[in-house]
């Protein structure tokens, strides 16, 4: 959702405020469409998946058009996108894994709970952009992993 809103914002900056809204009206449009049926479907759920569907429409029709108005080259950028996918199906996996077995009784304790995890998850992405080599290549250092640099 903040990616969309994000391209929605990035596109109103640049004068285009007439296709950001019509890009939200379509969103709009969508959520009207599918909130009904997957609300009957999913209950609750079926309208978080609703709005996620419009917002990820709206994303990708605000993206689309910023790659048009800039000739932004994604080869550039795979292993940044292969890490993140990776990182995402690592962090999806795990939330499904153990979500059955964690139940915290508090919000406080829940709130704890996620800081470790959220902070060891951080680490563990710090860790993967060191072995990509993404750190050295963006910042010309490696965060927690030293490696030998070879100098040509």
């Amino acid at each position: 959702m903040a990616l969309g809103i994000n391209g929605l914002t990035v596109l109103q900056g640049l004068r285009y405020s007439k296709k950001a809204m019509a890009y939200m009206c379509i969103g709009i449009l969508i959520k009207l469409i599918l909130q009904y049926p997957l609300v009957y479907l999913f209950q609750g759920d079926g309208a978080i998946i609703t709005t996620d569907f419009a917002f990820l429409f709206v994303g990708i029709l605000a993206y689309s058009k910023l790659i048009k108005l800039f000739k932004i080259n994604f080869r550039s950028h795979l292993k940044v996108i292969v890490l993140n996918l990776l990182f995402l199906s690592i962090v999806f996996g795990c939330h499904t894994l153990f979500t059955p077995f964690f139940y915290e009784k508090t919000k406080f304790m829940a709130f704890i709970a996620t800081t470790i995890i959220g902070l060891l998850f951080l680490i563990f992405y710090i860790v993967l952009i060191d072995i990509f080599n993404i750190s050295y290549q963006n910042w010309g250092h490696y965060i927690l992993i030293k490696k030998h640099i070879a100098k040509y």
